[in-house]
């Protein structure tokens, strides 16, 4: 690789070939994009050459330095008047001396913070110098609490990953709502949470959250995921890994939390069509059917759908594995393949048997038993045990055509 060095007090600067190079002036070009993750950077160095160097850079990656003091950080950052995104992740920021630097940096729109031993004081105090943030990462900070102080609002904010941090009270999770009340997407995977209560107060604290992740928290009940409809503009939710879905078939962790969900179209990464929901509707129903202690949604359900008759002398367990067809072209192959696997992962192996990128493939699910058309799977994250698959099913594979004009 041609590469191109230019030896500051700061760092070094590597400019890979294909790179803007010199400006017409002999200037450095730095590109808008600037990594320097890894380069033992301490301080901030020269201010003038930062300026001169970095004043088109909209996106700085400074990750996995030596940097602690966040006062530092913040004359790298007045330098930079256009800079919209900025990592910090893996530099240990426990200290914040007082600086002259502007009182506010209303370009700056994404800040990442992961793994940086960063306090809930200096959380706060950088907040307020960012007014116009809409994404910020505070994951792996060994967090438990949120010591929500007086005033502390930060309405332009959207997005909020708090994963692998140690909360374990709902109401610390409702003063992030009150610190971010325009949250659409919030994280909290990994955490030990073990229940969402306040049911009352959740709409009105995330009237805009439409997206939540609680993968691997230690939620174990059932009352706790049919909560989630209280919030009102949810939609999306990850939940895998959690106790509650423990010792259930895939087609269950599947069914169950969607028949529950009703407003719900994405779960854990994958859409939920029209179809497929009333089929886990209607799976709710039998499952529960024959059984004393059945929960409000399955009555709700039964107004919906009827009484539905268990399916007797019939295995529901899903297929594992399935004998199927594929064909490429003028090939047709018979082939076993796993339908625990996703799409994606069909589609890397089906890449490999036709020699094409999975990205710059299709491929076609036909139920030759059926007459209704042939499916494109297009879910990456779905599971091929969803889609029905029996042996004798066909895939068809075929390359992605770009139009060209001439």
């Amino acid at each position: 690789m041609n590469v191109t060095e230019y030896d500051e007090t700061v760092c070094k600067i590597i400019l890979v070939s294909g790179s803007p190079g010199k400006t017409e002036d002999g200037e450095l070009a730095i590109p808008q994009v600037l990594v320097m993750d890894r380069q033992g950077i301490s301080n901030a160095g020269n201010n003038y050459k930062i300026r001169r160097l970095c004043k088109s850079v909209i996106e700085l990656d400074l990750a996995d330095n030596h940097l602690t003091d966040i006062a530092e950080v913040l004359k790298i950052v007045c330098e930079i008047p256009n800079l919209l995104s900025l990592n910090l992740g893996s530099n240990e920021l426990t200290e914040f001396r007082n600086t002259e630097s502007p009182e506010t940096f209303p370009s700056l729109t994404d800040l990442a913070m992961n793994k940086t031993r960063i306090s809930w004081t200096h959380i706060w105090r950088l907040l307020d110098m960012m007014p116009n943030l809409q994404k910020l990462y505070l994951s792996m900070n060994d967090l438990d609490t949120v010591p929500l102080e007086a005033g502390k609002v930060y309405p332009s904010v959207q997005l909020l990953s708090f994963n692998d941090n140690n909360l374990r009270e709902w109401e610390d999770v409702l003063k992030l709502g009150y610190a971010f009340p325009n949250l659409k997407t919030l994280l909290v995977a990994r955490n030990p949470i073990s229940s969402i209560t306040a049911w009352d107060e959740n709409p009105a604290v995330f009237p805009h959250l439409s997206s939540l992740t609680i993968s691997k928290t230690d939620i174990e009940s059932w009352e706790e995921i049919d909560s989630l409809h209280m919030f009102p503009s949810l939609t999306e939710v990850q939940i895998s890994g959690i106790p509650v879905l423990e010792g259930f078939e895939d087609i269950h962790k599947w069914q169950l939390p969607i028949a529950r969900l009703p407003d719900i179209t994405l779960l854990n990464r994958s859409v939920i069509t029209k179809e497929e929901r009333e089929t886990c509707e209607r799976a709710f129903i039998r499952y529960y059917v024959e059984k004393e202690d059945k929960p409000r949604r399955y009555f709700e359900l039964v107004e919906k759908h009827g009484k539905l008759d268990p399916l007797a002398d019939v295995n529901l367990t899903p297929q594992t594995e399935a004998t199927v067809f594929l064909k490429y072209e003028e090939n047709r192959w018979l082939a076993q393949i796993d339908l625990k696997q996703t799409v994606w992962d069909f589609k890397c192996k089906l890449g490999e048997w036709v020699g094409i990128a999975p990205s710059k493939l299709r491929v076609w699910f036909l139920e030759t038993d059926m007459e209704r058309g042939a499916e494109e799977l297009r879910h990456n994250q779905k599971k091929l045990f969803t889609f029905h698959v029996r042996d004798g099913h066909e895939f068809t594979v075929e390359p992605k055509f770009t139009l060209v004009s001439v």
